[in-house]
């Protein structure tokens, strides 16, 4: 029984059920800068509209993969997570200002599944430099997700 509940949490984190997607997102930057000594920031703009189940969820995992490859691959010493709430929907955007992306430019399985992810509820998903080139941003635009939509 133990096994089957640690699986279901692994499945979907309680944090979202207890407290919502925005305190679950701010929880997973503060613990991830604790376990990996990566210096991390939270940044919100705009009220987080009322989003279904599983669209908690895909913001939830592609923000704990992107924040997985910072530590991986990036070797920076600062993780930034945006959450910003506009007209046009939702964006979660992770950026670290390390190495980059790969020399060879293929996707690795953890961008393929961020990928994979943002398609079952429709989002996209778009990786690459930051703004200034360096580093790697991760951004994920979920449109038509707006307060007013969910009212």
């Amino acid at each position: 029984m133990e096994e089957l509940l640690t699986l279901a949490r692994q499945l979907r984190p309680t944090a979202l059920d207890d407290h919502g997607l925005v305190p679950a997102l701010a929880s997973q930057v503060a613990d991830f800068g604790e376990r990996t000594g990566i210096r991390t920031t939270f940044h919100r703009h705009g009220e987080a509209p009322e989003l279904s189940d599983e669209e908690q969820l895909v913001l939830y995992r592609v923000t704990q993969e992107a924040l997985t490859n910072v530590a991986r691959h990036s070797g920076a010493d600062h993780a930034e997570l945006r959450l910003s709430a506009r007209n046009d929907g939702l964006t979660v955007t992770v950026s670290d200002r390390g190495r980059g992306l790969r020399a060879d430019g293929e996707p690795g399985t953890g961008i393929r599944g961020m990928r994979e992810r943002a398609a079952l509820i429709g989002a996209t998903l778009d990786v690459g430099p930051n703004e200034d080139g360096v580093g790697c941003a991760v951004t994920l635009h979920v449109e038509g997700v707006t307060a007013e939509a969910h009212a």
